[in-house]
């Protein structure tokens, strides 16, 4: 996670500040508009709904102008940054898509449901929450295939999601595409000790470090819940 996602979670402004340089997703994503199947026009479709996905509940809101266009569905950054408190920012792009939001295994509405209870938040079973998700979505909104657009973290799900059942898939599209975490995690942790000004965090993660820089303000929040351990002088 680099430091730009970091403030990208404290901040609202931040977070549309991030969004509104996508333009070239935003090129991209319109440029498939075609890619739906060809069906009569048909009403707005706006819902918020929990549906079984890999044994549990999770949440997902479908909104769009209008539901003969094809399908984006969402997989947010994370693991655990739920989308849907900036869905507005997706709003323009109603008007050609149906757009998907899905709070994933762990994470927002549907974390929301089991809490710390929430079994297997691996990223194998995400994915294939992902594909099952895609089947549903297909189902209901009479689409033999479906865009998915992964972001971050997203880009990790979305790019295994196509690969175990490409033929749900009309397009893939990755912003913030990561190709190793492992080397994304290197390069963070150089990024911060040439700073030596800055303060950095070591948080212990799955058995791997992932070192982070921070407000002395976020730093606070952080180490009164997580507690990790502060290491001044980027030594």
């Amino acid at each position: 996670m680099s430091r730009e996602r970091i403030e990208t979670s404290v901040g609202r402004k931040t977070v549309l500040r991030t969004v509104a340089n996508w333009s070239w997703v935003t090129t991209l994503v319109c440029g498939l508009a075609g890619t739906g199947n060809a069906q009569t026009s048909g009403a707005r479709i706006d819902q918020t709904t929990f549906v079984p996905i890999g044994g549990i509940e999770q949440w997902i809101s479908i909104r769009g102008d209008d539901r003969a266009n094809p399908v984006l569905l969402v997989v947010h950054s994370g693991p655990g940054e739920a989308q849907w408190p900036q869905a507005e920012i997706y709003k323009p792009w109603e008007k050609a898509f149906t757009i998907v939001q899905w709070d994933q295994r762990g994470a927002g509405h549907t974390f929301g449901r089991l809490g710390t209870k929430t079994p297997d938040v691996t990223l194998d079973r995400i994915s294939k929450d992902g594909v099952e998700l895609a089947e549903y979505l297909c189902r209901i909104l009479g689409k033999k295939k479906i865009i998915v657009l992964g972001h971050s973290w997203g880009s990790i799900v979305g790019t295994r999601m196509v690969q175990m059942r490409p033929n749900l898939f009309a397009a893939y599209v990755g912003t913030g595409q990561v190709t190793s975490w492992a080397a994304q995690t290197a390069v963070e942790y150089f990024k911060c000790v040439r700073a030596p000004k800055k303060e950095l965090i070591l948080i212990a993660n799955a058995g791997h470090f992932a070192f982070l820089t921070a407000s002395e303000k976020f730093l606070r929040a952080l180490t009164s819940t997580v507690r990790p351990i502060a290491i001044k002088g980027g030594a």
